[in-house]
C-alpha cells in the first residue's frame, strides 16, 4: 500500500482515485472501475457481465479473486468506454 509522508508536498494533493492505485491487484482495480461505471449507468452487475463478457457471473468471479488476463481487462475497459460514448 502506498503511504505518503505527512510532510511531503504529495500529502497535500488530492488522493489518487482508488481504481488508479498501483498497489491493488488487477481484479480489485477492475472491480472498482466497473463499480463506478455501474453506478453512473444505473446498471446491475449481472446485466453488465452479460453485455460486456457474455457471463452474468463475471463480477462474482472477480470478487472471488479470479485475476483476469490483460486482454480481458482491456476488452472490458474498451466496452465500458464505447457504452458510455453511445450514451
Amino acid at each position: 500500500m502506498l503511504i505518503r509522508n505527512a510532510y511531503t508536498p504529495a500529502a497535500h494533493r488530492q488522493h489518487e482515485p482508488m481504481a488508479e492505485r498501483v498497489d491493488l491487484p488487477e481484479n480489485e482495480r477492475l472491480l472498482l472501475k466497473i463499480g463506478a461505471f455501474l453506478k453512473r449507468m444505473e446498471m446491475s452487475e449481472s446485466r453488465f457481465g452479460r453485455l460486456a463478457r457474455n457471463d452474468h457471473k463475471f463480477m462474482a468471479k472477480l470478487r472471488e479473486g479470479v485475476c483476469p488476463r490483460p486482454e480481458t481487462v482491456e476488452a472490458v475497459e474498451s466496452w465500458m468506454r464505447r457504452f458510455e460514448e453511445r450514451g
